[in-house]
């Protein structure tokens, strides 16, 4: 029962019961309406109060005048009511009278806040987990120097290198998942390290492909190039981060890594033919030196490029590409110490002729240095700062010291 925004309900309370027993029992079926009025607390009048409509509510309820109704049930009972503060009812029941709180239980308002909390907080926490802890899992950079390529990439008598690149290639496709082309909602799109790395891996395959069609796999030259390392190499030029839906003409293509599986078919298939004798791969001293020349070249573009940026970002607070060409430097780098390890055991022969093993022993420890290094953060400091280093000038050093030691070799092959 509402005590009444006076609280004047024991003053009321009397003239209730006087109301309810007026001319009792009264005729049955019909309903009388008694209006009371109560005297006002202190002299004078006071002007009447606009009645307050209850903030739950839009019924309004008089403040000072209580207005009783009562009617006749259909057992000759009576039924009274306030109308502020009750229903009306019939029957012999007993007045229920309303309770109008003006404020929500604080409980509910809390429960309303932890709803909403949860409503923004979980879908979050999933989001989080999903692109946060999954891209973490799927998050590989693979410098593995001791990978060796399987049977199905290295025949009896094939081309130790030219395995290599079919077999690191399916690796980073088959085992570690093509990152570069992997869209928006994938957990691995918002890495950058992996996909820099693995294109970085892909720029040196498709250098040392351009040089074994050309000239490795020709009779100095003058003969045909073989056409499934002709298709290899289209294949491999095909950019790395196409995927299979694309939002211009034409919506369906193919996707990066489908087009890799394809190349990397096709360089199984020309070793396969290497084996047997049905394709070649010369192991003329001419033929090594073009291989190592293209390398040499590819290697200097990437120490080019890491000059190109110290100069022009050299000490920025937050260098966001710098964790880039790190990492795309790097994979190249260590795609060319496998390849060379392969060149190494297919042209074994010539190099103990030419007594190139001490040259070629220091430029695989020159790129080793470049394929251990693993920092927490790729910084690009001020160079000689004492406080904050600069990873990419250690990396573009002991890049440019690989590439004079691969000048070196092809100097010694062209005399």
């Amino acid at each position: 029962m509402s005590d009444g925004t006076d609280g004047r309900l024991t003053e009321v309370v009397p003239y209730l019961v006087q109301a309810m027993f007026e001319d009792f029992p009264g005729q049955s079926g019909v309903t009388q309406r008694v209006v009371i009025k109560t005297p006002r607390k202190g002299k004078g009048t006071e002007p009447a109060r606009r009645p307050v409509r209850n903030r739950w509510t839009t019924r309004a309820r008089p403040v000072t005048t209580p207005d009783i109704r009562r009617c006749g049930g259909r057992d000759g009972g009576l039924e009274d009511t306030v109308a502020a503060d009750t229903r009306p009812f019939s029957g012999g029941a007993e007045p229920v009278f309303r309770h109008t709180a003006r404020e929500p239980p604080a409980g509910s308002r809390m429960q309303r806040y932890r709803t909403a909390l949860l409503v923004v907080l979980v879908p979050l926490a999933l989001i989080v987990a999903y692109f946060g802890i999954g891209g973490l899992l799927r998050h590989t950079v693979d410098t593995d120097t001791a990978f060796r390529p399987a049977s199905v990439d290295l025949p009896a008598n094939g081309s130790v290198a030219v395995a290599m690149t079919s077999g690191l290639l399916d690796r980073e496709i088959r085992v570690h998942g093509w990152a570069p082309d992997d869209p928006w909602f994938y957990p691995t799109a918002w890495l950058d390290n992996m996909p820099n790395f693995q294109k970085g891996m892909r720029t040196m395959a498709l250098q040392f492909l351009l040089e074994l069609k050309d000239q490795v796999a020709r009779t100095r030259g003058s003969g045909g190039t073989d056409p499934k390392l002709e298709d290899a190499f289209e294949e491999l030029s095909y950019p790395p981060n196409r995927w299979w839906i694309s939002a211009s003409w034409p919506p369906i293509r193919a996707s990066s890594a489908s087009q890799y599986k394809t190349a990397i078919a096709d360089l199984r298939d020309y070793n396969q033919r290497v084996a047997s004798g049905s394709a070649l791969f010369e192991r003329r001293s001419d033929s090594l030196n073009a291989a190592l020349d293209r390398m040499a070249l590819s290697l200097g573009a990437a120490s080019a490029m890491l000059d190109e940026h110290v100069v022009a970002h050299q000490g920025e607070f937050w260098d966001r590409k710098a964790d880039d060409l790190f990492y795309d430097v790097q994979g190249r780098s260590y795609a060319a110490y496998m390849i060379l390890l392969g060149l190494q055991t297919d042209y074994a022969e010539l190099i103990q002729q030419r007594q190139l093993g001490n040259v070629w022993g220091e430029l695989m420890a020159s790129l080793e240095e470049v394929i251990r290094m693993d920092p927490l953060v790729v910084l690009n400091g001020k160079t000689g700062s004492t406080l904050v280093k600069n990873h990419l000038a250690e990396q573009g050093f002991a890049l440019l010291r690989a590439r004079t030691q691969l000048r070196e070799l092809t100097a010694i092959l062209q005399k």
